[in-house]
């Protein structure tokens, strides 16, 4: 029986954050694109507006706060890994 270690159990916390972002928001999100100026297409960038993606994906919606991505909603799995990033403080490693 193959032996687990902790390395094994880690939770990349960004990688898994990064690639809902990928999936779902570099569409529009990117030079170019539908929502200049913002643009998620370096890890900083992105670390850079993590309360806004909080915002955006988390916090009830508002006349200041629009739900993203436009025109669809991000699963609960989603959601979720995104709100754990957050709290686990927004960094661009884990």
């Amino acid at each position: 029986m193959a032996r687990q270690t902790k390395c094994s159990l880690v939770i990349l916390y960004y990688q898994n954050f990064k690639a809902i972002i990928q999936a779902n928001c570099v569409t529009c999100l990117h030079q170019g694109g539908q929502r200049m100026p913002v643009f998620l297409t370096s890890d900083s960038i992105i670390v850079s507006y993590d309360a806004n993606i909080k915002a955006a994906v988390i916090d009830p919606v508002s006349p200041f706060n629009k739900r993203m991505p436009l025109g669809g909603q991000l699963s609960s799995t989603d959601t979720a890994v995104i709100g754990r990033w957050f709290a686990k403080g927004g960094k661009a490693t884990d």
